[in-house]
Order: structure tokens, then sequence, then C-alpha cells
């Protein structure tokens, strides 16, 4: 039996009093790096990963199923959203932290963090320093003047940043008035709010529930403007029509109105318009549609009995009319036809009822004695004598306008044609009244629609086209019900919509109409409106304040005038009010000119295919050093095109082809008129988000294919 000596065997003492002193440092860091081992954790990084998966998925659906803009605003600009990307940012920098000190291996574990870090980074910075803004312009002179739209601009408005803007009218010891403006910021979101109008219109569940996870406290703005004036913001709609009629009640003032909208391929899609008989210009009322320039009429022609539709759903021939008309009395069951040329100063019997007419004088139009000139409004005067030798003054109208406006001065109604007296219809000498091209400077109406209206409220349209140098009825019939279209004229391709009829309308300060559309959507003719107050306090004599106020609607795009009136201390005073929404604009450091917008269809079909601008640079400013570094070059004057998928790239924006608009022909030059919507962005962390991406590739490489992620440490040697 052979024997080992022992091994020397090194004994560790575990008493206190060899234990290494914890220095000062390592204590004062303690709290660091439990909070950079809890905020970096696996746990929190999964939960908050989910989460912002989540997040993503239903932005990519809001934004697929509504519009960028409603995504945006619930979800990648909300309050919620911007929380869970710092929380991911702790995250992502603490699960680096709590690596320190960082060895060899974890190279690549570093990079990826990092350019995650930096793609961050990009996002913040572009939400903070970017650009999302619209760009409209005509291609044409004569548009631009028509449509108020500049040809060439350098000015933006910017979708996401909506502001109301209010002038007050000063007023000096001078007696002179100068206007001050403020603006404040306001962000009403997609829904409606505040209002009970709101409530007719249907919100999808998701939208709405990520609508108050955005928003979840009651939306109201109110803000002091000055000392002795506050604006308030009480309620929203998404999308409305602002109107200045409204219904009558039967006893009250009123006329029939009706809002139409008239497409043909010559005017394209003409806005819907109120026509009315009634004629106003500072409310743009008038009874017809400005469509003379394309060779038609389209009126509201006049109101009947219900018992003389016929003559105006199927008039009489234009031989028929003689050279003054004809008048169609209905009396009972019978009707009696009049020649007014061959009449006038006659005792007329209608037929076997005992009833006379004697006709006086024929004018074609006010103020005028001469029987041949041009029947613009031409009017038959006489009376009308019942069996028992009642006399009744008739002025029988061709084209009836019942209210020549203004309409603020009217304030009872114009009676109808009184129980038991026959009624009547006038036959015009000329369907279109004299506009036939023949007089010098007058227009040539070769289409013609008219809409009339019986006195019990029915709705009815006629269309003519000339044919031969003489107008024959296309079409006629009751009108079709609001929104249902209409097809006429077969020539022009044209069809109307009615949008509302007001059977006995009145005008007011405002009407507001909610419309149902789908969240998100951006309407120029249904905008967002707001219901605002203004709020003016003044102090009297004794030094106690009152308070003025008063509240209008404001659509996006427009302008609401009104003033703040009332009595203190004997004395009244008027402030006159402007209030304004819109976007906010932003000034380019260059000019884009639109020279020709063009849409080009996929063949055989009437669909777009693609939409191109060709447009005029205008770059006058001198270019930064550091700009010329990275290859940017200055244009003055130089042509480019813009296509859907071609952007115009200049200065770090990018104006990029989004909406074809067309408006008819030019007066001037008889070529067609067309606009374009641009989409102008600048997105100034786009580098630092590739950056982000080239690093994360690199830290990943760097782990998987490098195999950095393996270098071992050497193993410990035995004892």
């Amino acid at each position: 039996m052979t024997s080992t000596a022992p091994r020397d065997v090194k004994k560790i003492d575990h008493s206190p009093a060899n234990k290494p002193a914890i220095q000062t440092g390592a204590t004062s860091k303690a709290p660091f790096w439990k909070m950079a081992r809890t905020l970096g954790s696996l746990h929190l990084a999964l939960t908050a990963g989910s989460v912002f998966t989540i997040a993503m998925i239903i932005g990519t659906c809001l934004e697929s199923w509504y519009s960028d803009k409603i995504a945006q605003e619930l979800v990648y600009y909300s309050w919620w959203f911007t929380a869970l990307l710092g929380v991911l940012a702790l995250c992502i920098f603490f699960a680096a932290m709590k690596k320190w000190p960082w060895k060899k291996h974890q190279t690549g574990f570093l990079i990826t963090h990092v350019g995650l870090l930096t793609m961050l980074a990009g996002g913040v910075l572009n939400s903070f320093f970017g650009v999302d803004a619209m760009m409209r312009l005509v291609d044409s002179p004569f548009a631009s003047e028509q449509l108020r739209i500049p040809q060439r601009s350098n000015e933006v408005s910017l979708s996401q940043q909506m502001i109301l803007s209010l002038d007050r009218l000063r007023q000096e010891k001078t007696g002179k008035g100068e206007w001050e403006n403020k603006q404040i910021d306001v962000k009403p979101g997609p829904l409606p709010w505040g209002s009970e109008l709101g409530k007719s219109i249907k919100v999808p569940g998701l939208i709405g529930s990520m609508a108050w996870l955005a928003n979840p406290f009651p939306r109201s703005i109110s803000t002091a403007l000055y000392d002795d004036l506050r604006l308030e913001v009480i309620a929203h709609l998404p999308h409305s029509r602002l109107e200045t009629l409204e219904a009558a009640e039967s006893k009250e003032f009123g006329f029939p109105a009706l809002k139409l909208e008239i497409n043909t391929k010559e005017t394209m899609r003409v806005k819907p318009s109120w026509i009315a008989l009634a004629m106003d210009q500072d409310r743009n009322l008038f009874p017809y549609l400005n469509t003379i320039r394309n060779n038609m009429l389209i009126e509201f022609h006049g109101k009947f009995h219900s018992a003389l539709i016929d003559e105006f759903t199927k008039p009489v021939s234009n031989d028929q009319r003689g050279k003054q008309g004809q008048l169609v009395f209905a009396i009972g069951q019978e009707k009696i036809r009049v020649d007014v040329a061959s009449n006038i100063g006659k005792t007329v019997p209608l037929g076997k009822s005992g009833w006379q007419l004697v006709l006086e004088k024929y004018v074609p139009r006010p103020n005028s004695q001469d029987v041949n000139e041009s029947p613009d409004f031409p009017v038959v005067t006489g009376e009308v004598i019942s069996p028992d030798g009642k006399k009744t003054k008739y002025q029988i109208a061709g084209r009836k306008v019942e209210y020549p406006g203004p309409l603020d001065h009217l304030s009872t109604p114009t009676p109808d044609l009184a129980e038991g007296l026959p009624a009547v219809f006038y036959h015009a000498p000329d369907v279109r009244f004299g506009y036939d091209g023949l007089a010098t400077g007058r227009p040539h109406i070769k289409s013609l629609l008219q809409f009339m209206q019986t006195t019990d409220g029915k709705l009815y349209f006629r269309t003519f086209i000339e044919q031969d140098g003489k107008m024959l009825l296309e079409d006629s019939g009751e009108a079709p019900p609001s929104g249902v279209e209409q097809r006429i004229w077969d020539r022009h391709a044209g069809s109307f919509i009615i949008t509302e009829h007001l059977p006995h309308a009145k005008p007011c300060v405002q009407r507001v109409v909610p419309i149902t559309k789908r969240p998100g959507l951006l309407d120029e003719e249904n905008p967002p409106a707001l219901l605002c107050r203004v709020i003016l306090t003044k102090k009297d004599l004794q030094n106690q304040t009152h308070a003025f106020s008063k509240e209008r609607w404001i659509a996006l795009g427009r302008q609401a005038h009104f003033a703040i009136s009332g009595t203190l201390d004997n004395q009244t005073f008027n402030e006159p009010i402007k209030l304004t929404f819109g976007y906010q604009q932003m000034q380019l450091p260059f000019s884009i000119e639109l020279t020709r917008a063009e849409s080009q269809l996929d063949p055989g079909t009437t669909r777009a295919a693609t939409y191109t601008s060709f447009v005029k640079v205008n770059d006058e400013k001198e270019l930064s050093e550091l700009y010329k570094f990275f290859g940017g070059q200055a244009y003055h004057g130089d042509n480019f095109m813009i296509t859907m998928n071609e952007p115009l790239d200049h200065r770090g924006f990018k104006v990029y082809q989004s909406r074809f608009e067309q408006f008819g022909l030019d007066e001037t030059t008889g070529k067609p008129m067309a606009g374009s919507v641009f989409t102008v962005g600048r997105d100034p962390g786009l580098w630092l988000k590739y950056l982000g991406t080239g690093m994360l590739g690199l830290g990943i490489a760097t782990m998987y294919y490098m195999k950095a992620y393996f270098f071992k440490p050497k193993k410990r040697q035995t004892v």
C-alpha cells in the first residue's frame, strides 16, 4: 500500500473581518442599478412590445379602413402612444445599461440597442419638426381669378394644425378703427361632441373607444384673448353644412328654394348651390345658376297651381306660343287658352264659366314699352271679371321672382292667388327668354333646365335642347327625391342631384345641418364646424362687471362676421368681430407654379389611371453650404413633372401629387381648366431612421453571422 502526501488546501476565511469593504460609490449607485434591472427587465420589454404591436395593428386598420389622419389623431399622435414609445425607449436603454461594464462578446447586443434608440430618435425628431401639409393650385389665370385659388404659391396648409383666428375692431380716439388679431390652436378631434346635433351621427365602436382613450376628458376650449374678451369652443361636428336659409312657417314670409348640384362634361361638377324665387346678391341667392357661359341655363321657373302641371311638363309648341305668348286659365275641369297678341285691348270670355278676361297690355320686360324687344321677363296685365261682376287685377309673369330683395327688408308674405279665382299659366313667347344669340352681346342658350313648384309644395322639372335653331322638349316630370341623380341632356352627358328642397323658405342667420360621413374623411363641401362663443365683459359706473356674448357656428375654411352689442349705463355699444377657422399656414423657401395638370384614364374606362402636374419651381434664396455639400441644387424657373409615384424633391421637402380637379373651360382660351392638390412633406428624422435601421442590421449580423455572441470566457483552472 502506497501513500501520497496530502495536497495543500487553501482555506477561505468567511469571517466578517475578512470581507472586502464596500465602496461608497457603489452604495450611491445601488438605486440606479436597481431601476436599471427593473426597467430593463425582459418581462417589461415583452409587455411593452406586445402593447406596441397591438397599437400598430389598430393604427394600420384605422388607416386602411378610414384615413391616415384619423390613425394619427387616435393612435400615432395620442398621449398614450407617446408614453408607450417612452417606455420602450427606457426598456431599450436600461437593457443595455444593466450589462455594464460591457464585454467584448456583447458588441452586437449594444449595436442593436443603439440602433433601436436611433430609430426612435428619428421618429421623435419628425413629430416635432416634420411637415405634413397641402397645397392647392390651378393651371389657368382665369380659373385662379374665378375660383380664388392661386396658380403660383409658396404657402402650404399644415394638415394637423388647425387654428381659430379672432379679429376685433378697436376704436381709436381719433375715431378710426384698427383690427387686432389673436389666434389659438384647436384640436377638435374626429368625432362630434358638445351638441345635440351630433347625436344623430353614428360612430363605429372602434373609433369611439380609441377616441375616448386619446381624449378621456370632456372636450372644451376656453381662452382669454384679451382682458375683456374670451373665446370658447363649446361644440364640434366633423362634417356639416352651414346654410343661410331655413324652413318658414306657413303664415310667415317665405319663398321656394332648391339646392342643386349639376354635372356635365363641359362644366364638370358644379358644387351644390341654392336657386330660389328670390334674389339677394349679398346672400348669393338668385333664381338661376351661373352656367350661361357654357350655353346652359338652369333656373327656378315659378310657382303654379297644381291644376296646371301639364302646361309645364307638356308645354305647347313654339308656333302655338305666338309673338307675345299664350295664357292658360284653369276654371273647374276646363282649360281656356288665350293668345296674347291677338287679344290685347279685348274682353275675352273664359269658356262657358261666365268669367271674363280684359287684356290690357304686354311688356317684354319691366319698364319697357317696346313690344318688339327681347322678352327677358315678359309680363301680361289685365283684369279678370267674375260672373257676378267683381273685378280682380292680374299681373302674369313669364318668369316669376317673388322677392327681388334685399331679403333683410322683407317680413310679410306675398299672398298666393285667392281661393276661387281662376289659376293661370303663362307660356312665354320664348322658352329661353330671348337668349337665342341673335342679339349682339346676348348669350346663346342651347340647353335649358327649369324647375317649377306647385302651390301644394311638389317640385317638377323639364329640359330643353336646341335643334335646328329651335328649343325642343327633351324630358320632364316630377323631380327625384333628394340625393337621387337624374340624367339630363344626353349631348352633354348631364345630370343633376337635389341636395335639399325647401317649399317655403326664409333667410336665417345660420342653420347647421350635421352630415354623416366616414370618420376621418376630409370633405371640402361638408367640412368640420365649431360652435364658438365670444364673451365680452364691460364694467359699469358702479364698477360691476357685465358679460355680453354671442354664439356662432363656423366651418373649416370659412369666416363668420358678427357684432356683440348691448346697452350699458344708457349707452349702446357695437363691437364687430371676425372669426376664422382654418389651417395653420407655412411659407416654403421656394414657390411652385402649376403650368398644366392632366389626368390619364385606363383604356376603355372612365377611371383615372394617373395624375400628372407640370410645374415651375422658383427659388431665389441662397443655399446653405451644408445643403450644397450633400448635393443640393437651386432651381429657379426650372420645369418639373410631378406624378403620383414621382414627387418633386427640393430643399428637404417632397411634393407629391395627391388629387386632380377639373373646372370646365377657360372662357379666354377655350381650353380645359384643371387643378392639382399636392401633399407637401418633410421628414427631418429620416436619416436617423435609416441610420438606426443600418445599425440594427449590423448588430444582428455581428451577433449571429460573426458569432460574436459566442466569445466564451476562459474556463477556471481546477485547483
